[in-house]
């Protein structure tokens, strides 16, 4: 049987997940399998936010499809739930194939640890994703009861192995360092909780071997420990079988090969009780379970090396592969019509996919429209940004500033009185030049907490005043300023026109208004991920799918309104710069002898529509 596994999750990385699959690969030989694994070597990446060391691909679906058909599998497994995973997955439903997932790292958690991202929210897209599997396979019967009771289903047991030639107790380095020696091995991320280990009053020393985020600041936090950066093969093996306690702090791994790799060393274990040291370590004697961590390194010392190793030899890689190939088997006997349609060998020659006979059937776009009005409420919103607010600069200062600095630069070109809509935290303000004047609303008053004590800390003397407001109901009269400026804010508002609208209203004849927005993909793998986020992304506050057409079917509706500029701003392109340019001029009449009448757009006199809550002390009278 030939398997192909789709995985986001692939060299030069050092993870668990890459460690089982490429130990899996050497391991089904004898099973009468072969795999063939679908990576991100070959798509363009990006840097993953807060983790710049690690990239996520972005496959192209045309590309996806060429390559599952030459490797004409006789069944698919989606290892990864990121755009790798995806793609395959979404390729299989297109095809009617049957596919099994596995479920492999804790992400709600990761991101949680991250941004404020709830819980839920995570689960239900990745409950969402597994749900089309013929089988989720997962490592431990703790998880599978874990993710049971989150409404996951056909989950099957998927066990781990270790490769104890490789990693023994007969090659120990020379660290030179006191002893006991207390190791952790894994990604120095936030999410590893390595701070409780480096925390801990422990005698002799500590030493973390691997490489990640957060291994500035825990260096210079904790001078005393000894970081080895990254370590692989034979390398990471003489390390671990050096250590006297293998120390693992995570809460959040699914199962955590190291600990394996570990004790085929020799080396006993020390953890938490929860999912993975609890199902690989339970009540042996190969190492200690405490919530009290130092106790549990301490009681581990006493622990017997030998017994250790003993445990590790009888955790192979066979049995794991057997389990693998036996749902893989359950898989490809799934359907015998969607094995018909598979790709083929007939004749030595590799076969295509399957092809769709016929066009497939879009929504109406108008009715897609209309629906989209309605499916974010601005309570909602507002609720969402002030989650975001504690932590909106640390995410997406980096990601957005070239957005944010085009947008200054464009309106700057005009000048005068600006309005920017969303200002949020007021990242942008102090970008202004003190000769114009600012005024900044935001639906959320937690980020306008911050906008505040930004413009009092920094003496913004140009910003004239902040003010809770909804973009859909402007508070201010006709032709009161030269630009609006709106980042990033059209796809997070319940109803974009009705905000363009006001948009409109309030920008003066001659002036223009500067929007940095998302603009959704017209085809492909962008576009599947887009609508594949969309729920998810609005519990966030925004939405991921925005086609340009709705900018452009709103400026031939808008008299005196066109559109003057459209450039793609980073990252790869997925926002745009967009400039609308209102006329001087408004179309009146057409005269007896068809002669075209104009008259200059005089400023209408309007009232706000409601008191203006100007809380800043430059606030224009």
């Amino acid at each position: 049987m030939r398997v192909l596994v789709a995985t986001d999750a692939w060299h030069p990385q050092v993870n668990g997940v890459v460690r089982t699959l490429t130990s899996l690969a050497r391991s089904v030989g004898d099973l009468g399998a072969s795999i063939e694994f679908l990576t991100p070597e070959g798509f363009p990446s990006v840097p993953v936010p807060t983790y710049p060391g690690l990239r996520v691909a972005l496959p192209g679906r045309r590309e996806i499809a060429r390559r599952i058909g030459r490797v004409a599998p006789d069944a698919i497994h989606v290892a990864t739930e990121g755009p790798i995973g995806y793609a395959a997955r979404a390729y299989c439903l297109r095809h009617g194939l049957p596919f099994t997932t596995s479920y492999t790292t804790r992400f709600p958690e990761y991101i949680n640890a991250r941004f404020p991202v709830p819980l839920s929210w995570s689960y239900a897209y990745l409950r969402r994703f597994h749900a089309a599997a013929t089988v989720t396979m997962v490592s431990t019967p703790s998880l599978r009861a874990d993710l049971g009771r989150r409404g996951f289903r056909n989950l099957g047991l998927w066990t781990r192995g270790v490769d104890t030639e490789l990693f023994n107790p007969g090659r120990p380095a020379a660290l030179g360092l006191p002893r006991p020696v207390f190791l952790s091995v894994g990604r120095v991320a936030v999410e590893k909780n390595l701070e409780a280990f480096l925390n801990l009053d422990l005698p002799g020393s500590k030493v973390v071997v691997g490489d990640g985020p957060h291994e500035a600041e825990l260096r210079r936090r904790f001078p005393a420990a000894h970081f080895l950066g990254r370590r692989e093969g034979e390398a990471l093996a003489s390390v671990m079988a050096a250590a006297d306690v293998f120390v693992f702090p995570s809460l959040t791994d699914t199962f955590g090969v190291v600990q394996l790799e570990a004790l085929a060393c020799g080396v006993p274990v020390a953890a938490y009780p929860v999912t993975g040291p609890r199902d690989v370590i339970g009540d042996t004697r190969v190492g200690t379970l405490d919530e009290d961590l130092r106790a549990a390194c301490m009681a581990s010392l006493g622990l017997s090396r030998e017994e250790c190793r003993a445990f590790a030899r009888a955790r192979s890689w066979d049995t794991s592969a057997r389990q693998f190939i036996g749902h893989m088997e359950r898989a490809r006997a799934g359907s015998q019509a969607a094995r018909a349609a598979w790709p083929g060998r007939g004749g030595g020659q590799v076969a295509g996919p399957r092809q769709v006979t016929g066009p497939r059937q879009l929504a109406n776009p108008k009715a897609m429209e209309e629906a989209m009005v309605t499916d974010l409420k601005t309570e909602h919103v507002a609720e969402a940004y002030g989650r975001w607010a504690p932590v909106y600069d640390l995410v997406f200062g980096r990601v957005f500033e070239h957005g944010r600095r085009a947008s200054i630069d464009a309106a700057e070109r005009v000048g005068g009185r600006i309005l920017e809509v969303g200002v949020g935290t007021g990242i942008s303000l102090p970008d202004y030049a003190p000769g114009n004047r600012v005024f900044g609303i935001d639906i959320s008053e937690g980020m306008l907490r911050k906008a505040r004590s930004r413009v009092a800390e920094l003496g913004l003397a140009h910003v004239e005043g902040l003010a809770v407001m909804d973009a859909e109901r402007l508070e201010f009269p006709d032709d009161s300023f030269d630009v609006v400026v709106a980042q990033y804010v059209v796809t997070a508002v319940p109803n974009p026109e009705a905000a363009l609208d006001e948009f409109a209203r309030v920008v003066r004849p001659g002036g223009e208004i500067v929007l940095t927005s998302r603009v959704g993909a017209d085809d492909g793998v962008r576009r599947a991920l887009e609508h594949g986020f969309a729920p998810l992304a609005r519990r966030l506050g925004w939405r991921t799918e925005f086609d340009w057409s709705r900018y452009t079917r709103w400026a031939e509706r808008s008299r005196g309104i066109r559109i003057v500029e459209r450039r793609a701003m980073p990252p790869l392109g997925h926002f745009s710069l967009i400039r609308f340019a209102k006329s001087e001029v408004d179309l009146v009449s057409t005269g007896a002898a068809g002669a075209q009448v104009t008259a200059l757009r005089q400023p209408s006199v309007r009232e706000p529509r409601g008191r203006l809550d100007v809380s800043t002390p430059n606030a224009a009278a």
